[in-house]
């Protein structure tokens, strides 16, 4: 699901060219072929950082990322340049922000763009272990922009061969490893968290499945709004909400588009912990620096097996030797891990 069902002013709005296929990652939990370890990388470039308002209660940094200096062509004249802001953290958290509060977060080409962007440098980056990914403004996000539509019958600039800006970046997607919001056909080999305020609805709640773990405000709503204008879901809601939540519990909520609450989906599993409003995002933050504190190959394995079982393994006994080979990979480390945790144990007792 990609659209939004929020009305929205439409701004007269720049042109912008579709990225080039050599940016595009591999694609997400469920919808690729698995080889643990091998993701598409992009370049990352050396930032000119910009200051911007940026809302993070837990920022080490005083200037965040401007993702207008990612390696992402955006041709024409960036009217956004803040739509997503990123903070590399010196303690290995990055912090992704959906930075349209006026539009409640809803995302347009361009902004889908730089998410992406903003996730293929937090995989390339060995210095940043956990992700978190929310919406400012008290919003996580309203899905697609549905301005965007306005010129899908517009002529695209210096193009014959394609009638519109819209219709080129959808056909350029069709099949490719970038979904229409962005990062959510990636196989991201990293934990990421997403901190879900207001509401996460359309394309917003598939944007929150590519999340592992989901810190949601007891006020927040989940809602597939945009059955009720008939249009499909087309970022990876039909694969991984049935595996999140069950296949009865998904097709309820995708069948009937109705919302759900945050005490609700934590009962489904949609949400895998509820806190009071306005904390998702510190709560998200603790959780990011606890799974920092833990053995980093170890933990992303575990997770990656995990996945594994979920949407590629032909079997169960298929799937219990991927979680072996996987775990022999780092058996020298978890050895090591032993044996450092029972001298220590040993030192204690002795005191």
């Amino acid at each position: 699901m990609i659209f939004g069902c929020f009305n929205y002013r439409i701004s007269e709005g720049s042109h912008f060219t579709t990225p080039k296929k050599s940016q595009v990652a591999a694609s997400g939990p469920g919808m690729s072929s698995l080889s643990v370890g091998q993701f598409q990388k992009s370049v990352h470039q050396p930032n000119k950082y910009k200051k911007e308002k940026f809302e993070d209660p837990t920022t080490d940094s005083p200037t965040p990322t401007n993702m207008t200096n990612f390696p992402v062509q955006l041709g024409g004249i960036d009217l956004e340049p803040g739509a997503i802001m990123v903070n590399k953290r010196s303690d290995g958290i990055t912090t992704i922000a959906i930075n349209r509060p006026k539009k409640r977060n809803a995302i347009d080409i361009p902004t889908a763009k730089k998410l992406h962007a903003a996730f293929l440098d937090f995989e390339s980056d060995v210095t940043q272990k956990v992700s978190v990914l929310y919406g400012n403004g008290g919003t996580f996000s309203a899905g697609f922009d549905l301005t965007q539509l306005e010129n899908w019958c517009q002529p695209a600039p210096n193009t014959v061969e394609h009638p519109s800006i819209t219709r080129r970046y959808f056909e350029q997607v069709r099949g490719e490893n970038i979904g229409p919001l962005g990062p959510t056909r990636m196989n991201i080999r990293k934990p990421v968290i997403c901190a879900i305020s207001g509401y996460a609805v359309a394309g917003g709640l598939e944007l929150s499945l590519l999340g592992d773990i989901r810190i949601v405000d007891e006020d927040a709503i989940f809602e597939i709004s945009c059955r009720k204008i008939g249009v499909p879901l087309l970022d990876g809601g039909t694969v991984r909400l049935p595996q999140i939540v069950g296949l009865g519990r998904a097709l309820d909520l995708i069948l009937t588009g109705r919302p759900v609450t945050g005490k609700e989906a934590l009962g489904i599993g949609l949400a895998s912990r509820v806190v009071p409003k306005g904390q998702s995002l510190e709560e998200a933050m603790k959780l990011a620096r606890t799974l920092i504190g833990f053995p980093q190959d170890c933990l992303n394995v575990d997770r990656q097996s995990c996945y594994y079982a979920a949407y590629y393994a032909q079997s169960l006994e298929d799937a219990l030797s991927q979680e072996f080979k996987a775990g022999t990979r780092v058996s020298d480390l978890a050895i090591e891990a032993g044996l450092a945790f029972i001298r220590k144990s040993r030192r204690r007792s002795k005191l």
